[in-house]
């Protein structure tokens, strides 16, 4: 799968927020012609930067899924910067206005994507075990850190409480 965003699906964004302006204009008076960028990376598809007026594209997404992609989630990103500039902050993010900004834009008003993504990171986890019960579980670089330097201490939190101890294990 590709992350290779070319001029044509660049063209093909530009004309999608061009109709997206066209209808905006028809509809409340208004263009908001967002400034587009592609550096956006990990789970999240696209994001509205509503203080700049301006899209952050997942290229990774878009590229693998891009029909859908140019039509919903363009459409989604839009609709935020839309309610921002008629209701100011004042509102939810996937709020009825939104809800209404998107129905208007003849969009399904879905809050999230199911594209496959890429993590933006790389994560590794150490395995901990449970020295009551036994249960096995990761925990992320943070809480390791302050375990190893005794910082801290965890217990098997919603169990039986037991103290976790790590099994020298490292995942990723």
């Amino acid at each position: 799968m590709t992350t290779t965003v070319t001029n044509e699906i660049r063209q093909r964004v530009n004309d999608r927020i061009a109709q997206l302006d066209d209808l905006c204009a028809d509809i409340f008076g208004r263009e908001i012609a967002p400034s587009i960028s592609y550096g956006l990376k990990g789970k999240v598809a696209g994001q509205a930067w509503l203080s700049k007026n301006s899209i952050k594209i997942n290229a990774y997404c878009l590229m693998n899924n891009l029909d859908d992609y140019i039509k919903q989630t363009l459409g989604h990103e839009y609709a935020h910067l839309l309610v921002h500039q008629e209701h100011g902050f004042n509102v939810q993010p996937h709020g009825h206005e939104w809800k209404r900004a998107m129905v208007k834009l003849g969009l399904p008003p879905n809050r999230c994507h199911n594209y496959q993504t890429v993590a933006g990171r790389k994560t590794v986890k150490y395995q901990y075990s449970c020295v009551k019960c036994g249960r096995i579980m990761e925990l992320g670089s943070i809480r390791h850190k302050k375990i190893a330097s005794g910082k801290s201490t965890y217990s098997h939190g919603g169990g039986c409480g037991g103290r976790l101890k790590y099994d020298h294990i490292r995942k990723g």
